[in-house]
C-alpha cells in the first residue's frame, strides 16, 4: 500500500513537471533563430513564446503567487500552501523565454528593417518611371483622402482607444500604410511591429471629418496585443 502511494504521488509529479515544460517547437525554432528568413516565421514563433508566457503567468495566479512572491515561510520552510517546486520552473522558464522573446523581436526588427528597405527601393524606382504621370494625377492627395480599413472592435483603455480612436474610425493612413501600399492589411501590421513603442502617425476619417491622431502601440497594458482593437480592410 505503501508503494502504491509513493507510485501515485511520483506520476503526479511527474505530470506537474511534464505540465510547465517548454514546449519542443518553442525550443527548436529558438535554436535555429538565425536560420529564420521571413517574417512570417518569426511572428509565428513570437506568438507562440507570447502564448506560453500568458499560460505561465495563469498558472502562478492560480496558485495566488507572482514572480517576487516569497516561497518560504519565515521559518525557513517551503510554503505548503502552494507547490514550491512547480512554481520555481514556472519562474525560471518565464525568465528563459522571456530571455527568447527579446532574442526574437530583436530579429524582427532586422526583417521589418530589411523588408522596409526594398519597398522603398520598389516604390521609388516605380515613382521615377511614371514621374509625368505621377505629376498629373497628384497621388498625394488622393492617398490623403481615401480609408482602406476600418476599427470594428476597441478595447477600453487599450493604446488605440489611448490614442482617441472610436468604434467604427475609418483609417487613411497608418504610419507610412496608406490605400495604395497596405496589400491587404499584411504591411499594416508589420508597420505595427516595426513602432512598438513608438510614436506613429494615424490620419482617420469620423463622419465625414479628417483628424489626425498619434498613436503609441505597446504590449504595456492590461490587453492581448499592441493596439487593443481589431481592424478590417474595407
Amino acid at each position: 500500500m505503501e508503494v502504491s502511494n509513493t507510485t501515485d504521488k511520483d506520476s503526479e509529479l511527474g505530470l506537474q513537471l511534464t505540465n510547465v515544460e517548454i514546449p519542443r517547437d518553442i525550443t527548436e525554432q529558438v535554436l535555429r533563430l538565425d536560420s529564420i528568413n521571413t517574417i512570417k516565421e518569426i511572428d509565428s514563433l513570437k506568438m507562440l513564446i507570447e502564448l506560453q508566457l500568458e499560460s505561465y503567468f495563469a498558472l502562478l495566479k492560480s496558485q495566488d503567487v507572482t514572480m517576487e512572491s516569497n516561497l518560504i515561510t519565515s521559518d525557513g520552510f517551503p510554503r505548503s500552501d502552494i507547490d514550491v517546486l512547480q512554481i520555481r520552473l514556472v519562474r525560471k522558464n518565464i525568465i528563459m523565454l522571456q530571455n527568447d522573446l527579446k532574442k526574437v523581436l530583436d530579429k524582427s526588427y532586422i526583417l521589418l528593417n530589411k523588408h522596409f528597405e526594398e519597398l522603398n527601393l520598389k516604390n521609388s524606382a516605380t515613382k521615377n518611371s511614371n514621374t509625368t504621370s505621377s505629376s498629373n494625377s497628384n497621388p498625394d492627395t488622393i492617398e490623403s483622402k481615401i480609408p482602406f480599413s476600418f476599427i470594428n472592435e476597441l478595447i477600453t483603455n487599450g493604446p488605440m482607444d489611448k490614442a482617441g480612436a472610436n468604434l467604427n474610425d475609418k483609417i487613411i493612413k497608418f504610419g507610412s500604410i496608406n490605400v495604395t501600399n497596405h496589400q491587404n492589411l499584411k504591411n499594416l501590421q508589420l508597420e505595427v511591429l516595426k513602432y512598438e513603442d513608438k510614436t506613429l502617425n494615424l490620419t482617420i476619417e469620423r463622419d465625414g471629418s479628417i483628424m489626425e491622431l498619434i498613436l503609441i502601440p505597446t504590449r504595456n497594458w492590461n490587453g492581448r496585443g499592441l493596439l487593443g482593437c481589431r481592424i478590417q480592410q474595407l
